[in-house]
């Protein structure tokens, strides 16, 4: 780094020169625009719930693929988009059951074990929250994601099955698709 300090204090032209297009090159390089073909978004919901967590992945003609994620409100988002046909298919994936215990895994729990020993009883039999084992991190999900997981029909899985045919032939749709599973 003196290095560097040592050099642009004397100003040499040479090393601004080429210290300039060394960082613009390292800047362009962070620039997503230059990703060739256009940008598709849109929104997946079924039974009018969006669909999430997961991904949509196009397949064109030539077997080239692309995805986006699918965010909490079921939107997504693809680039590199071509003038084609794409057929689409629909990855869910399964969150746990987050922010809830299982009721038979307090029950397995061991006489003597940490959860035994500092859950207490008051008089009405209810636990008491003085001696409560500490919040586990699964318990501070946030409550949007809490039985998220939305099932859709497993034909959705495949291209061959899904049905979810694009043509982008014209290039970019003019407004985000709106897919409705069935």
């Amino acid at each position: 780094m003196q290095l560097i300090s040592d050099r642009l204090n004397k100003a040499e032209p040479w090393f601004l020169l080429l210290f300039t297009v060394l960082c613009g090159g390292l800047l362009a390089g962070c620039n997503r625009s230059d990703v060739p073909g256009f940008v598709v978004k849109g929104k997946i919901v079924f039974e009018t719930k969006p669909v999430f967590p997961g991904s949509i992945i196009f397949k064109a003609d030539d077997g080239a693929t692309l995805s986006g994620n699918l965010d909490s409100k079921g939107n997504f988002t693809i680039r590199g988009v071509q003038k084609t046909t794409y057929v689409a298919a629909i990855q869910t994936q399964k969150l746990a059951n987050l922010g809830s215990r299982p009721a038979q895994a307090a029950a397995a729990e061991p006489k003597g074990s940490f959860a035994s020993e500092n859950s207490a009883a008051d008089s009405t039999g209810s636990a008491t929250d003085e001696k409560a084992p500490p919040k586990r991190r699964e318990d501070h999900v946030p409550e949007k994601f809490l039985n998220s997981n939305v099932d859709i029909p497993g034909k959705y899985n495949s291209f061959s099955s899904s049905g979810l045919t694009f043509d982008f032939t014209d290039g970019a749709p003019d407004a985000p698709l709106k897919i409705e599973l069935e």
